[in-house]
């Protein structure tokens, strides 16, 4: 279910109802909701060192996207959050996972750690496994964003999918309209992120390697090989062999050397029609690539 609370967007304020987020800002922030409008990061002090100082996050418009790794719809609006973090990359803005787990096992910190690698999450996640941050904001479903200006102030919450559209004009007017205000500190925050930390992801040719498919009477094992959108083939020893796809994201069936894929998982071979079969999670379809033999 969808859930808006709005304090200076989308606001019906006597005879004018502003549909404009940016004409928002400029006409209606002098009526900022009250009820939490000093939030101002106190909670996030002791965070494993991935999640920047508070002193750091001032002067900086921030979105907290509150979500839990085993949601399926958080996952759908991780587009979403890399589009804006790209758009937004040289301006003041940042973005901050809160990781409010589901149920206890979510609460894990490594598991936390392998959901923001598998997923290439690219900004600071805080560990929010006792719900704090979630009950202090009075925070109802997954996901939920909420946008918090330099000085603290939350302007907007947002629930559900679909809005990158309403997220990214909320930012855009946010650093408008604090920008004129001269509020913005404009110095970058420097990230130490955890895939350039991961042992594992440095030393293994393998990126969260999903299914397995063998072919016996050719000696083949197919591996599919997740995070490089791919599928590596080697011999039953383990020998590599070549790879399937090009290794970019894409959608496209074909030999071993053209077809791509975009986070492949499942595998079938079919040795009859010498067809191996892709479960091509992200792009939603199922793909098939001719399988040579003479290898």
């Amino acid at each position: 279910m969808e859930n808006y609370k709005y304090d200076l967007a989308y606001g019906d304020y006597g005879d004018r109802v502003y549909l404009d987020p940016i004409h928002s800002f400029y006409n209606l922030t002098p009526k900022i909701y009250r009820r939490r409008d000093v939030f101002r990061f106190r909670f996030l002090h002791g965070i494993r060192a991935r999640l920047p100082r508070p002193p750091d996050l001032r002067g900086k418009v921030v979105l907290l996207d509150f979500w839990t790794y085993c949601c399926i719809n958080c996952m759908h609006i991780l587009p979403d959050l890399d589009f804006l973090e790209k758009k937004y990359k040289d301006k003041p803005f940042v973005v901050i996972g809160v990781h409010s787990a589901k149920f206890d096992n979510e609460k894990d910190l490594e598991a936390i750690r392998n959901a923001v690698l598998r997923y290439e999450i690219m900004h600071p996640v805080v560990n929010d496994g006792d719900m704090y941050l979630w009950r202090e904001l009075g925070i109802s479903s997954w996901p939920t964003f909420v946008l918090v200006g330099p000085s603290g102030k939350i302007l907007a919450q947002i629930s559900g999918e679909g809005h990158r559209k309403d997220l990214d004009s909320l930012v855009e007017a946010a650093l408008l309209f604090y920008g004129e205000k001269k509020a913005l500190d404009e110095r970058p925050i420097p990230l130490a992120l955890e895939r350039e930390r991961s042992p594992r992801l440095l030393l293994s040719p393998l990126k969260f390697p999903g299914k397995l498919a063998v072919d016996v009477l050719n000696n083949r094992l197919f591996i599919s090989d997740s995070n490089h959108n791919r599928v590596v083939v080697t011999d039953l020893n383990g020998n590599f062999v070549l790879q399937v796809g090009i290794g970019v994201e894409g959608l496209s069936d074909g030999t071993f050397v053209s077809a791509t894929f975009n986070r492949p998982q499942g595998l079938a071979y079919n040795p009859k029609r010498n067809l191996l079969y892709v479960a091509d999670t992200e792009n939603h379809a199922l793909s098939h690539s001719h399988a040579l033999i003479s290898l």
